[in-house]
């Protein structure tokens, strides 16, 4: 079983240990480049117009970088297909009555007949984009424990990669 999740804060009502961390992670990160303020290219209409409210929240934590831009992108994309679908499910119900066509084999007319419900596609697409969002928020450090696992940042951790490394691990 995995230990508590690590919480990285720079909230005063948060507790010291937590704010420590935070810093150290910033200290440690500050030498990397910032997150882009434009939207890149790749991103069109919502998922763009949903970085350009996203980035300046993250750049504010700063420990979200431009080494992260590719998970914003992904995170961008996910909310935009989560609102698109719950958009829909807004205009359409969220089961569907199915019907089966059947030709008479001896009169050749046609008749519909009910079969059931099915569910509308867009509820497995909002379940989808939820669990996505909620694992890239926690990546970018709207929920930051991973970036804080990966980089192991806890108070006396001899065994902890510098920045230095992590740069060549990472081809950077």
């Amino acid at each position: 079983m995995a230990g508590r999740k690590v919480k990285l804060t720079t909230d005063e009502n948060d507790r010291k240990d937590q704010r420590d961390r935070t810093q150290k992670l910033i200290e440690s990160t500050k030498d990397m480049d910032a997150l882009q303020s434009s939207p890149p290219r790749l991103l069109k209409g919502k998922a763009r117009y949903i970085y350009t409210r996203l980035q300046p929240l993250l750049a504010q934590t700063k420990y979200v970088k431009q080494a992260d831009l590719q998970t914003v992108i992904l995170l961008c994309i996910q909310i935009e297909e989560y609102q698109k679908a719950y958009e829909h499910l807004q205009e359409h119900d969220q089961v569907q009555a199915t019907y089966k066509t059947v030709v008479s084999p001896t009169t050749g007319k046609m008749k519909t007949d009910f079969t059931g419900y099915k569910k509308d596609p867009s509820i497995g697409i909002i379940d989808t984009c939820t669990a996505k969002i909620r694992a890239l928020s926690t990546d970018l450090g709207l929920n930051p424990e991973s970036r804080a696992s990966l980089l192991k940042i806890n108070d006396g951790d001899k065994d902890a990669p510098s920045m230095e490394e992590m740069r060549k691990a990472f081809g950077a």
